[in-house]
């Protein structure tokens, strides 16, 4: 009877314990929404069922000498990735971007690499027509460069005005020069002296 009872025991012990791994198992993946962000920590807590995880880092495209750094979106799905299978969250990291109905995929066409931001702003390359479109809805684009940007187009086409702080230059002269050339030109006149450019100077 002792033998029965320490089999049974055993039995009930290696039962108990397959339980455990399979409720660890079916937490070590699992999909949540971002309730709460913390953007200087990098750092989110996710509900998921009734559970929410404390804050967990999220998942980026890059963290090395390459950085990427994009703040996932309170009401955005995740994955969450709990590799310790710990009950605590501890151990766990958010995977976000993943569609839903409250946040859908921006475009339908296979062919279009898009991305949209909340003001309605949106960087396009669709392969399948070879064109770049970078669309602002508001505020200005800004590019910097300590020492050149070159454009390496056969034309450039500009459907507002063009301002410069500095001097224009094509591959004859710049604008500061043709300015110079006409004020300081003279024409010669029958009969009188020459004669200089009686309008403003340029």
């Amino acid at each position: 009877m002792f033998g029965f009872n320490s089999q049974h025991d055993a039995i009930n012990g290696l039962l108990d314990e397959a339980e455990d791994i399979k409720r660890r198992l079916n937490g070590v993946v699992q999909i949540g929404v971002v309730e709460v962000v913390e953007p200087a920590k990098a750092q989110v807590k996710v509900r998921h069922g009734d559970n929410l995880t404390p804050l967990v880092p999220w998942i980026t495209l890059a963290a090395g000498g390459v950085k990427v750094y994009r703040c996932p979106s309170v009401g955005e799905q995740c994955l969450l990735l709990n590799f310790g299978g710990g009950d605590n969250g501890s151990m766990t990291v958010a995977l976000p971007g993943v569609f839903s109905q409250a946040n859908p995929q921006p475009t339908t066409d296979p062919d279009a690499h898009t991305v949209l931001y909340p003001n309605g702003s949106r960087i396009t390359y669709h392969h399948g027509q070879d064109r770049l479109s970078i669309e602002q809805t508001a505020g200005e684009v800004y590019i910097k460069s300590p020492t050149k940007i070159t454009l390496d187009t056969p034309l450039l086409h500009c459907t507002g005005d063009i301002k410069a702080d500095g001097d224009i230059m094509d591959h004859t002269n710049s604008m500061q020069g043709d300015r110079d050339i006409y004020n300081s030109h003279t024409h010669d006149v029958s009969g009188h002296s020459k004669a200089v450019p009686t309008g403003e100077t340029q």
